[in-house]
């Protein structure tokens, strides 16, 4: 969360903060057992450590990266809808695909989000307000 806070606005609030799904440990942990061993258990243990997603009283923020950096930010005022995706395990698990569609039809998708509907509605409540 260091990226997010010492890059907030003057009276801008975090509101909702969203984790990635530890579902996106399965085929790794799959293939760490079965085929290569530790090493490919890394790159998603650095995913999830280096993601950072927050929906703040004033834009969406999502950071992702570690050594080369990816982010993405969009004033709520901006968003026209957020949709979120869940396969079956995702709906059982509990994670999903959330995208956000901006004014001007730029689309940001992060996968593995957990609780996908939590964020979406934060997103809805922050842009209402």
């Amino acid at each position: 969360m260091k990226y997010v806070a010492n890059n907030l606005v003057d009276g801008e609030e975090i509101r909702h903060i969203a984790k990635l799904h530890w579902f996106m440990y399965v085929f790794h942990v799959f293939l760490m057992f079965f085929l290569i061993g530790f090493v490919t258990v890394l790159g998603p243990i650095i995913r999830q450590i280096s993601t950072e997603i927050v929906v703040t009283n004033r834009r969406v923020i999502v950071k992702v990266g570690l050594i080369s950096r990816n982010v993405m930010e969009m004033n709520l005022q901006k968003v026209e809808s957020v949709s979120v995706r869940q396969g079956i395990w995702g709906r059982i698990l509990g994670f999903g695909t959330v995208a956000e569609v901006g004014s001007g039809g730029s689309i940001e998708a992060v996968t593995h989000v957990a609780d996908p509907l939590a964020f979406r509605k934060a997103c809805h409540e922050q842009g209402e307000g």
